[in-house]
């Protein structure tokens, strides 16, 4: 396992592109010839700050996937350049640089996709209608409180497979004018419905994501519904391998990666009032999250099991990011990622070392990647 050098306060970097590298499609798409041929081709013709970043990107992680020890001064000057409020020597977000990372190769890699024939459903402004009865309801409802908290309402005994479906036929996504290999392999779409709270006409649109991120609820796990948190903790008995691994301790309280799905997934009153078109007027309304389309990757901000199967689809864990400190204006970044031959490695910038399988479920996890295992 190759580190990668600190320039300075750069361990945000050298842990996301390490995690990244630890996924096989990413290490199959770095040693494609032929991707390598037309990052060459695309850095002679018209050397733009993006074509510099991802050509530099993939020399780097060439270097590091042949075990050569590599210099990052080339990739981080592009990075630097490209996005230049990252380049002040000040610790920065790795959450972000991942996201930047992958739109940056997924501009400089798409193309566009051949068009077919239209017929009258096919008009954007109509797919961006979803029709409430094609699409199952997430949550029962209503999503009642509880001295002004939210509580978590429905059958826990079927929430997970409502949370991420497979990927249903009737479902319409938005067709998109281009792909690339970071949208093919990373790339899901999710739905966000608005709900007239006067006449509960509902208003949909579907956008697409490379990651989601789950924050952790205000109230204490207590002020919740106690029932379903216990209902759904044992649901985590059938669909994890790991249970040890699934829980959090935030300020003396334990959540679960289920929990904080349902949290996410839940229906949510909106802060503003919406334009409901029945009314033809401002209505207050909610709010209703729901993946469409699960991408092979997967990257939340939550203590995770090792591998999770949903509906008979398998996700494995593949790296880590962890961020020691307390702020992330401060702290350190470091990553653990792992090898089919020999298991996890803690990459901590320069400095690599082999760890057991229980360093990392007991590490604060900050940035998850998981990849579907194809059979």
């Amino acid at each position: 396992m190759i580190g990668i050098k600190n320039v300075g306060n750069t361990c945000y970097l050298n842990s996301g592109v390490q995690s990244l590298l630890a996924l096989d499609s990413m290490k199959q798409l770095i040693l494609d010839d032929e991707v390598v041929k037309r990052l060459e081709s695309n850095f002679k013709k018209e050397p733009k700050e993006r074509t510099r970043l991802v050509y530099s990107f993939w020399l780097l992680s060439r270097d590091i996937l042949k075990g050569v020890k590599p210099n990052p001064n080339r990739f981080i000057s592009s990075l630097w350049s490209l996005y230049p409020h990252l380049s002040d020597y000040t610790q920065q977000d790795s959450v972000e640089f991942v996201q930047l990372l992958l739109d940056s190769i997924h501009e400089e890699l798409k193309i566009q996709i051949e068009p077919e024939a239209s017929t009258p459903d096919d008009d954007q402004t109509k797919i961006q209608k979803i029709e409430a009865d094609e699409i199952p309801p997430v949550l029962d409802e209503p999503n009642k409180k509880v001295d002004g908290k939210p509580q978590v309402s429905g059958d826990p005994n079927n929430l997970y497979k409502q949370l991420i479906p497979k990927h249903d036929a009737s479902t319409k996504i938005p067709k998109q004018k281009y792909t690339s290999p970071i949208q093919e392999k990373f790339g899901g779409f999710l739905q966000s419905e608005l709900k007239c709270n006067q006449c509960g006409t509902p208003s949909n649109c579907v956008d697409p994501f490379f990651d989601i991120s789950l924050s952790m609820p205000d109230e204490n796990p207590q002020e919740h519904d106690e029932n379903i948190f216990k209902k759904v903790y044992k649901l985590l008995k059938s669909v994890v391998s790991s249970l040890p691994l699934l829980n959090l301790l935030l300020c003396g309280q334990t959540y679960s990666l289920l929990q904080l799905l349902v949290l996410f997934f839940s229906r949510q009153p909106l802060d503003e009032d919406m334009n409901c078109e029945a009314c033809k007027c401002k209505r207050s309304g909610s709010k209703k999250l729901r993946v469409l389309k699960v991408p092979d990757k997967r990257t939340n901000h939550v203590t995770f099991p090792s591998e999770i199967n949903v509906d008979g689809t398998t996700y494995k864990l593949k790296s880590v990011v962890n961020h020691h400190g307390s702020s992330l204006a401060g702290g350190h970044y470091t990553s653990f990622v792992i090898d089919k031959l020999f298991g996890w490695w803690l990459c901590d910038d320069k400095y690599t070392k082999k760890v057991a399988l229980e360093d990392v479920e007991s590490s604060e996890v900050y940035l998850l990647f998981y990849e579907k295992v194809h059979e």
